[in-house]
Order: C-alpha cells, then sequence, then structure tokens
C-alpha cells in the first residue's frame, strides 16, 4: 500500500497584490530534502520564492525530544509567494530530493489550497458531510472575519478625472526583509487609482539584491524611483530624500514592509473630490503578522481630535499631506527619530484648514520583531522623542502647556497648563437651571462649574483639572471621566455617529485599550452623563446660561448649543468623579 513519506500543512494563505503568498511546515520522514515548486497549466510559474525556516515543534513531533534536545536543524517551516491570478488554478508540489522521491500536491486557487488524489479527494467529503450536517468550517456562530473581495487586474481601475492629484507615495528604506519589501511595492502596484509614483530612498549600507529586486521592479513600472542613498541618514533623514523625489501635489506615507489596501488612493481621492480644501487625510489601519497573512487588531480611529493627537500618535498610517504644507513644515525633522511622523502630522495640524478621516481599513501595520508595531520597547527612544514633538508643537502655537509621561510604563501621557484660573461651582436644579451657591466669590472666576448632584462633590485636583482646560481656545465644555465605586467605567462621554448616540466605555475597566484607542485618551465628545462640567466664564457670557428643565434635555441641548458655534467638547481623562446618580 503507497504511504506518503511527506506529511505537511498549510497554516494560512493569502492572494491579494497579484501575488499568493502560503505558509505553512511540510517534513520528509525520511529526513530527505524537500523541493517545492509551482505550475499553472503544467507549465512552472516564474517569480516563486520559497523561504525556510527552523520549526522545533515539528522537529520534536515527527522526531521525537531527544532529536530537539540535540538542537537538531529542523528547517521545516516554509513561506511560499508566487505571482498568481484569481482566475487561475495552481498546483504546489512538494518533493523528496533524489530517486524515487515522494511527493505532495495541493490544488490552490485563490485563497483555497486542498490536497490533489486521495487526500483531496477525503478532504473534501469531510467538508460535504459536515455542510449536510448543518456545521459548517465557518457557521454562524464563528468568529473569522474576511476582508471584502476587491478583486484583481485592470477591470477594476478608478477613473481619473482631470482635476485628480498626483499623489506621492515616499518610503525611507533601510535593510528591510525583500520579500516583505517586494511586498510591499506590489501593494502600491496594484492601487485601482493609477495617478502615483513610488519614491523609495535606500539607507541601507549594501543594498546588494535588494537594490537590483527595486531595479526590475522599476523597469516594469515607471511611477516605481529608485534612489540609492550614500550613507544612512536615519528615518527622518533618509524620508527627506524620498519628499526630494516627489513630484506630486499630495505626499502619501508608507513604512518599507506594510501593505496599502489596493483602494487605498482610491477612497483618498473620492473624498478630496468632494472636500477639495483638505490638507491632511488619515484612514483607519489594523496589524498584520510578520507573512502577512492574518490580520488583527484594528483601530478604528477618532474623527480628527488635536487633543487626542496629544495622548497618542492615533493617526500613524495610512495618511496624506499636501505637498505644499509638508514643505511648509519644513520635512522631517532628525531630532524626532522615533516620533518623526507624530512631529510632522502637529504640524500639518498647524497648518491645513481641513483634516479629514476615512473609517476604513486600507493599511496594514506588519508585526515584524523591530517594528513598533509590535512593540515601542523595541525603540525605547521613540517614548523621548514623543515629548519633545508635542511640547515642540506647544512651544510654536505659543501655549503655556507641558506634556508628560504620567505613567510611562502604559505610555500615558499627560497636559498640564498654566492657565492663571479661578473657578466657581453652580449647582444645577431641575426646573430652576444653574444655582448660584452661597459661597459665590465676589470677584468674577474664568470658569463654571456645573455640578448635576449626581456624582460624589468634585476634588480640588478635578476641578483644576477641568477649569485649565475650560480656557483653552476653540473648547466649549470640559467633562471628567465617570467611574463608579469600584472603579469600572460608567462613561468616558457620548459621542454621536451616523445617527447613534453610544456611552464610551460603558461597564469596561479603567486604564484598558482596544479597537477604539484608549480610556486614557483625552477625546473629543458630544455630551457627557449630566454630572459635572466645566465652562469658561467667556462662554458662559457669549453663549447665555443653561436653560431649566431637566438634567439631561438641559445639558445636552447646552453641549449642543456651543458645538453649534463651533467649539469642541472635550473628556479629561484625568479628572475623575464618582458617579451615584
Amino acid at each position: 500500500m503507497y504511504t506518503c513519506e511527506i506529511k505537511s500543512h498549510i497554516e494560512g494563505i493569502k492572494s491579494r497584490y497579484a501575488q499568493t503568498v502560503i505558509v505553512g511546515w511540510a517534513v520528509s520522514l525520511q529526513k530527505r530534502e524537500i523541493e517545492v515548486w509551482v505550475t499553472c497549466r503544467n507549465q512552472p510559474v516564474e517569480g516563486l520564492s520559497a523561504e525556510w525556516t527552523e520549526r522545533p515543534d515539528i522537529l520534536s513531533a515527527f522526531f521525537g525530544v531527544q532529536a530537539q534536545a540535540a538542537e537538531t536543524e529542523a528547517p521545516f517551516g516554509f513561506r511560499i509567494s508566487f505571482p498568481s491570478s484569481p482566475e487561475e488554478t495552481y498546483r504546489l508540489t512538494f518533493s523528496e530530493k533524489g530517486e524515487n522521491g515522494r511527493r505532495q500536491v495541493y490544488v490552490v486557487k485563490g485563497e483555497q489550497a486542498e490536497p490533489a488524489g486521495i487526500e483531496g479527494i477525503k478532504a473534501r467529503l469531510k467538508k460535504g458531510a459536515k455542510r449536510l450536517l448543518g456545521r459548517g468550517e465557518s457557521g454562524r456562530d464563528g468568529k473569522t472575519v474576511r476582508r471584502r473581495d476587491t478583486g484583481s487586474g485592470p477591470d477594476r481601475q478608478c477613473g481619473v478625472e482631470e482635476q485628480d492629484p498626483l499623489i506621492s507615495i515616499i518610503v525611507p528604506v533601510y535593510r528591510p526583509e525583500p520579500v516583505h519589501f517586494m511586498e510591499m511595492i506590489r501593494s502600491v502596484t496594484e492601487q485601482t487609482y493609477e495617478k502615483w509614483q513610488l519614491c523609495l530612498a535606500d539607507g541601507s549600507e549594501d543594498g546588494g539584491g535588494l537594490e537590483s529586486l527595486v531595479r526590475e521592479a522599476a523597469g516594469k513600472d515607471r511611477r516605481v524611483i529608485y534612489r540609492k542613498l550614500e550613507r544612512n541618514l536615519g528615518i527622518s533623514g533618509n524620508t527627506n530624500q524620498a519628499l526630494e523625489m516627489a513630484e506630486g501635489e499630495w505626499i502619501a506615507m508608507v513604512d518599507h514592509d506594510d501593505l496599502l489596501e489596493p483602494e487605498a488612493l482610491e477612497e483618498a481621492v473620492r473624498l478630496l473630490r468632494t472636500e477639495p480644501k483638505a490638507g491632511f487625510i488619515y484612514t483607519d489601519s489594523d496589524l498584520t503578522d510578520e507573512d502577512g497573512i492574518k490580520c488583527y487588531n484594528p483601530l478604528f480611529k477618532p474623527d480628527w481630535s488635536l487633543e487626542t493627537l496629544y495622548s497618542a500618535n492615533y493617526i500613524t498610517h495610512f495618511s496624506m499631506i499636501r505637498k505644499d504644507i509638508m514643505e511648509a513644515a519644513g520635512g522631517f525633522d532628525s531630532r524626532m527619530d522615533g516620533a518623526q511622523d507624530w512631529d510632522i502630522f502637529l504640524k500639518a495640524a498647524e497648518r491645513a484648514d481641513v483634516v479629514c478621516h476615512i473609517p476604513k481599513v486600507l493599511y496594514h501595520w506588519r508585526v515584524a520583531r523591530t517594528s513598533t508595531a509590535k512593540s515601542v520597547e523595541t525603540k525605547p527612544y521613540a517614548l523621548d522623542a514623543q515629548l519633545r514633538a508635542i511640547n515642540a508643537h506647544f512651544k510654536r502655537m505659543g501655549y503655556n502647556a507641558q506634556a508628560f509621561f504620567q505613567d510611562r510604563e502604559r505610555y500615558l501621557i499627560r497636559v498640564k497648563w498654566s492657565h492663571n484660573v479661578s473657578w466657581q461651582t453652580l449647582r444645577f436644579e431641575e426646573g430652576r437651571g444653574a444655582v448660584r451657591t452661597a459661597e459665590m466669590r465676589k470677584e468674577l472666576p474664568s470658569v463654571y462649574i456645573i455640578a448635576f448632584g449626581t456624582a460624589d462633590p468634585a476634588a480640588p485636583e478635578t476641578c483644576e483639572e477641568l477649569a485649565q482646560w475650560a480656557v483653552c481656545g476653540g473648547i466649549g465644555l470640559v467633562f471628567p471621566k465617570l467611574l463608579n465605586q469600584d472603579g469600572r467605567i460608567v462613561s468616558a462621554g457620548i459621542r454621536v455617529t451616523e445617527g447613534h448616540a453610544a456611552v464610551l466605555y460603558q461597564g469596561s475597566g479603567d486604564h484598558m485599550a482596544d479597537q477604539m484607542g484608549n480610556t486614557d485618551w483625552y477625546r473629543n465628545v458630544h455630551a457627557q452623563l449630566p454630572s459635572l462640567f466645566a465652562v469658561s466664564a467667556e462662554n458662559w457670557e457669549k453663549y447665555g446660561a443653561m436653560e431649566a428643565g431637566d438634567s439631561e434635555t438641559s445639558m445636552t441641548e447646552y453641549a449642543c448649543r456651543l458645538s453649534g458655534a463651533g467649539l469642541r467638547h472635550l473628556m479629561n481623562p484625568f479628572a475623575r468623579a464618582v458617579w451615584k446618580g
């Protein structure tokens, strides 16, 4: 009876950017070397890349713990990539080297791979049986999320209108993994919007094979422009070299091993057709594993908020800035290396009339071993640069403020203002509105703090936190983070999105992060549960006091009145109040 001498398993497969990537493991039970090839219509597929990596777990599973203890080499893990089309079917073959070597074959189409021959028949029968029993692999209770298929090929290219801009994508390059780097390039060349140029500034000490790969890609597409630098100028210096190459009206920023969704540029251009005054655009993003197979941890970013940008560089990628704004900002500052993007975003925000957010995941940040996508600990100098970037912004704007780490281990940044403020508490009573308390000061305060009686009396430090932000330009109402007696969040503010009002982080633990960011970020909100808020005396006089009525209606109406006047409301996570309503 025939017995396959090769055991293998495909752990992941991704087909996009006219390329298929397959990862998994393969082992010869006779400990023979394994060859791999791919064919399509009985012809070898050109451009095949196969990398083998150590897999001690497979070594132990098939050859025992003694083999693992002996530190025997175990190059059983594979990463295979090849040019592909979703309409074609491919045959992936693993074969033992030498005479009479055994083979194992998979049939690959799109993101599906099935064993060929008897094993394939068994697998299909097994799947068919599951479907008949109503136990399909991705049932209604499954948790698998698939990205929308955008298709591929020229039939999906979007039209370019006369006024549409040339977009220059600038990429500083420094010793990337060649396979990851080429995948980044493919994610650009496969864009549905065609009016772009890719500017690559390579500061690697030895271009070597990387340079030849890029020049080959540039030969196939003249929109790919490559410059080999004489020396490494650092992340900012290399990026500025790429910026010098840019001819477009807009500058887009991409890291040398990350991936764009095929419609990333198209989505930006569609927005520009309706928002011609935009000067700064950003999108949502997620993480992808080192092989680019699995995408996870999406970040659904807040709409534009300068205050949130003081808490974290929530914008990251994908982002685009008008070239004239980028040039006016002076490009990238080497003194900010580690937070150079954060620095340029703050400078762009100082100059852009309109900042736009596209609420779609259009960028995949690869989690490489030395990437900040994996951990800021890989680049500890980045933390110091973050504070320098924010404080430099305060200095340029003439703000009397200082950013510092409240908790460095949790990357918790706090802003301390030094305004000369005084405040007075007003008690809200239903039917009467805000009532002056008996202990009112004779002198006019700079801030009023409205208390609804649904939270414990605010501590002086909470009032100070609220008051310092209330007198900042453009700020309407300042709310605290509301907690219950057990320290869980009652409300971190109320946001209205597409007509739906949501209480942020209701019931969540404090000091946590999720797909919306972090509970310790400064956030612009539309309102808060009626508990406590601060408003400057100037705005109180200019826009009037709160109307009498029930607390919910009165506070909501007042928040809408001020936001309608162009002011923005803030939830300050460092002003904390205990809810008892």
